[in-house]
């Protein structure tokens, strides 16, 4: 089996016990999002197996913001927006993106003998062993949003089938994205009043 579905397997199923533990959501809410992201791993479908995407954007079960938060607070990291972070792969070790996509966690720089890892997911144990085993290194964790991920991840998928010639942040196309989600909500505002 494909090492990162057993990854994500995982990953999420610790993610979706620590929610329910934090009370971030009732356990008979998370059925139809185990359903869903089960039916992407079984399609291979790895950057959409993601519980926690599915209970915030599909869903609208939890609020990111208090999932932020909880991690921000409880283990004292810092937030980090990947949009503003330029990634060299070149000056990172070799990793798979769907490893990235499992974890829902990206290594964003490398210094002095430390990396820098961003993460929708510090609350899976499992997303932290995985990329300590795999960096060997000593790391410093940053908490992250899921659209920046998202976003950076594409970048890169991109930018590894050759499609983006210049590397760069991401922030375009979170202003492409964040313009969208501005038009839909003001479509929203006129249903309403109407």
């Amino acid at each position: 089996m494909d090492p990162s579905i057993v990854l994500a397997q995982k990953v999420n199923e610790q993610m979706c016990d620590e929610l329910i533990r934090l009370r971030l959501v009732e356990s008979e809410m998370v059925d139809q999002a185990k359903t869903q992201m089960a039916n992407h791993l079984e399609r291979g479908e790895i950057k959409n197996a993601c519980l926690l995407k599915i209970l915030i954007w599909d869903l609208k079960l939890v609020e990111e913001k208090k999932v932020l938060d909880y991690q921000i607070e409880k283990f004292n990291l810092g937030f980090c927006d990947i949009t503003n972070y330029d990634i060299d792969r070149d000056e990172l070790p070799e990793f798979k993106l769907r490893e990235c996509w499992a974890s829902m966690s990206l290594p964003i720089d490398f210094m002095s003998e430390v990396f820098f890892v961003a993460t929708a997911h510090y609350l899976s144990s499992d997303v932290i062993s995985h990329w300590e085993n795999r960096l060997c290194r000593d790391i410093v964790w940053f908490v992250a949003d899921l659209s920046s991920l998202t976003l950076a991840l594409e970048t890169l998928e991109r930018e590894e089938q050759g499609q983006i010639e210049e590397k760069g942040p991401v922030e375009s196309q979170v202003e492409k994205q964040n313009d969208g989600e501005d038009q839909e909500e003001k479509e929203e505002i006129k249903k309403v009043a109407t």
